[in-house]
């Protein structure tokens, strides 16, 4: 995950909430808690410790789930849950086939409560709600959107996001692993990263290439640098 913008002007709070695309046709969709519990699990080290908070995911009707994190992480933590799902095995041949998820992000206030995330209230999470409903009635493939209290700052926040989701729409799940692991590891070396995924050095250079990865990282640093800047 890129590193925490030391000065925070921003709004307080991000809500995510998404829920994942044709989740009906997987040959064990029972599956699917448990793989969106890993990968909210998976954050939390990183994201939480380094970034003063991720709030607890809660997963609904096994494909919805919704959460809480550090406002410059939000777009970080919707592409590393979309990475994870996109790495697994998909639906059938082609990109359109690939699990994926819709993820809305929502920044502004938020009353959060003891007994979850859902029953929070705030611009935060009525804004991620709003957001996704548009996901699914706009009548295009977007998957990523975000809206924010302050309206300057979703305008200049949208385009981010637009590219962001062209580049991930493209990841196969050779891309989409790696991806995941330089999101939850930054640090990790290349030679690391290679013998984790059990391929050569060279390998993971092309992944790294084909996946357009820097510019989805470079990406995600302005997305939190300008979150970071506020109205």
């Amino acid at each position: 995950m890129p590193n925490p913008t030391p000065f925070f002007a921003g709004p307080k709070y991000a809500v995510l909430t998404g829920d994942v695309v044709a989740s009906t046709k997987m040959p064990d969709r029972s599956s699917l808690p448990r793989i969106l519990k890993s990968a909210f699990e998976a954050l939390r080290p990183d994201v939480g410790a380094a970034h003063r908070g991720l709030y607890a995911f809660e997963i609904h009707r096994g494909d919805a789930f919704q959460g809480g994190v550090n406002p410059g992480m939000a777009l970080s933590v919707a592409v590393f849950v979309r990475a994870r799902l996109r790495s697994l095995p998909g639906l059938g041949p082609g990109l359109a086939q690939r699990l994926d998820a819709r993820i809305a992000i929502g920044l502004g206030d938020l009353e959060f409560q003891a007994d979850g995330i859902g029953s929070s209230t705030g611009s935060a999470a009525e804004l991620s709600g709003r957001a996704l409903d548009r996901l699914h009635t706009d009548g295009n493939d977007q998957r990523l959107a975000v809206d924010a209290v302050d309206d300057d700052l979703a305008r200049d926040l949208a385009p981010i996001v637009s590219f962001v989701d062209m580049l991930v729409a493209e990841w196969r799940a050779p891309s989409a692993e790696l991806a995941a692991w330089t999101l939850r590891e930054p640090t990790m070396r290349q030679s690391e990263l290679a013998e984790r995924l059990g391929v050569t050095q060279p390998a993971i250079s092309q992944r790294r290439k084909v996946a357009r990865l820097d510019k989805v990282l470079e990406l995600l640093q302005q997305f939190e640098e300008r979150v970071a800047r506020g109205a």
